[in-house]
């Protein structure tokens, strides 16, 4: 447990909150941040590990994961206004 799951979000949750607080990203939360980022990480460590032939598949949907996590929370003029927006239509 500590190995996989609580080092990895410690040390995780404070490189992303670091990179809240010097305004790289952007969230309320940075705790739901970083299970937002690990949980598929580990779900896809978890697949290679008990089925090796499913590397070349799990890169791809990494890359994926990584490439999404950066337009949900990476903080440029684009991305702030789009998550006004969405913010706006949940409170509605």
């Amino acid at each position: 447990m500590k190995q996989y799951v609580d080092d990895p979000l410690s040390y995780q949750g404070m490189l992303f909150g670091l990179m809240v607080s010097s305004g790289v990203l952007q969230t309320e939360n940075v705790e739901i941040m970083t299970l937002h980022f690990y949980a598929p990480i580990y779900m896809l460590l978890t697949i290679c590990d008990r089925n090796p032939e499913r590397e070349k598949e799990a890169l791809k949907t990494m890359e994926a994961h990584i490439r999404q996590f950066n337009k949900l929370y990476a903080r440029d003029e684009k991305n702030m206004q789009n998550n006004k927006r969405r913010s706006q239509r949940r409170a509605k």
